[in-house]
């Protein structure tokens, strides 16, 4: 419809010139024929910028920061470039974002700036940029590579448009806590691995003293015996029993109830406890229906990262979490491991499955995410069944974890 309308108005436009051209002719005077050249003016425009392609444009965009937490702020900035002299009253360049980027553009109204979107009037101006915030920015792997440009005549008789590709990719990790759980410290502190990497709780327990080796930390070395054997000596520290974890998240939509709020509040909280798990000096494994996208198991800070990029991908899917749990009950291969669950899943069917789960598996811990600050009766009973059987098993009722925590550890030892 767009396109008739302006092809109608480019025919009245040149009627128009017709018409100006035949007035000058009969009547004469400066008026007249001053019309009619302003007319052919902008004919001619037209046709020129109908004629000359877009091609000969560029565009780079630039992030401030590619990998950053959820909720923090990323700057866009486009520079456009262009070889043509030919003088351009308009661009509308369009930086197509994915959409729940889209949602988060802090329109500040500058430039003409809305949503991702700027009109910009260069003319001769061959070289030009233009910046917006995108901010909270949400958790997730994002990555476009779409631009629009748009330009056309001042009375909106011809308009083209092109577009141009520019990959972009941004990593938002999501948001984490400082965490203390007292349970979770002392079954690693109690296990039955020997750790891949030395836990800071462990630095004061001493074993013996050996020589010094390049590469030992200062705080390591033996003061007193390296004065008495006059060379330096270095503490051995007791080796750190340690527990895997394993991390299963409920992702099924029907589970959350379209509450984006709490799945986010559900990935937080496990990118808190899996990085707490790693300080320990334990390791943490996201669990994962296909095996090619389990997250590997590494030490120390690479192990850190690699979790947190899992967390940043995952989203919610519509299989159910009982068929989630099917692959999770026939799954063999975190025997040993310490299971834990993250759900907002509270209910007979599901207390049945951890369970049976419990049985196959061995120890494993539940965390529960309400859709309410409160509990109610039934959920405080199907938490104390579950605790009654020996599983351990907790609700996480606001954004505050360590307070969580600690309330519960209290609860438990009372």
């Amino acid at each position: 419809m767009k396109k008739v309308a302006r092809k109608l108005r480019l025919f009245l436009f040149i009627t128009s010139c017709a018409c100006s051209f035949l007035y000058a002719i009969i009547l004469g005077g400066f008026i007249s024929w001053f019309l009619f050249y302003a007319l052919l003016f902008c004919l001619t425009y037209v046709l020129l910028l109908r004629i000359l392609p877009l091609q000969g444009m560029e565009i780079e965009r630039s992030l401030s920061k590619d990998r950053i937490m959820a909720g923090e702020e990323v700057t866009i900035k486009l520079t456009i470039s262009r070889h043509s002299l030919f003088p351009i009253l308009y661009f509308i360049i369009e930086d197509l974002l994915p959409p729940s980027l889209s949602r988060s553009i802090v329109e500040t109204g500058k430039d003409a700036q809305v949503s991702g979107k700027v009109i910009y009037f260069p003319f001769f101006q061959r070289t030009f940029s233009y910046e917006f915030r995108v901010k909270p920015v949400p958790r997730g792997i994002f990555e476009w590579d779409t631009l629009r440009v748009t330009t056309g005549d001042l009375f909106g008789l011809y308009q083209k448009s092109r577009t141009i590709l520019c990959k972009s990719s941004l990593f938002v990790y999501p948001a984490y806590q400082t965490i203390e759980h007292s349970e979770l410290a002392h079954s690693l502190q109690s296990g039955t691995k020997r750790s891949s990497r030395r836990s800071s709780t462990t630095e004061s327990l001493t074993v013996s003293v050996r020589d010094y080796v390049p590469g030992d930390r200062l705080s390591w070395l033996h003061w007193k015996a390296t004065a008495r054997s006059n060379k330096l000596v270095t503490k051995v520290f007791e080796q750190q029993l340690n527990e895997d974890l394993v991390l299963w998240i409920d992702q099924s939509t029907a589970s959350y109830k379209a509450n984006e709020a709490l799945f986010e509040r559900v990935i937080s909280f496990a990118a808190s406890y899996a990085l707490y798990t790693i300080q320990k000096g334990s390791e943490a494994v996201l669990y994962e229906e296909k095996p090619s996208l389990r997250a590997q198991s590494h030490s120390g800070f690479q192990q850190k990262w690699d979790m947190l990029h899992k967390l940043a991908g995952l989203s919610l899917k519509k299989e159910s979490w009982e068929r989630a749990f099917e692959g999770l009950e026939m799954e063999r291969s975190f025997d040993g491991k310490k299971l834990i669950l993250f759900t907002p899943i509270l209910n007979e069917a599901f207390v049945a499955s951890v369970k049976r789960l419990r049985i196959q598996h061995g120890d494993l811990y539940v965390f529960y995410f309400p859709n309410d600050s409160e509990l109610s009766k039934q959920e405080q009973t199907w938490l104390h069944r579950l605790r009654h059987q020996e599983i351990p098993a907790l609700a996480v009722t606001h954004d505050h974890f360590q307070r969580v925590l600690k309330a519960g550890g209290q609860r438990a030892g009372s």
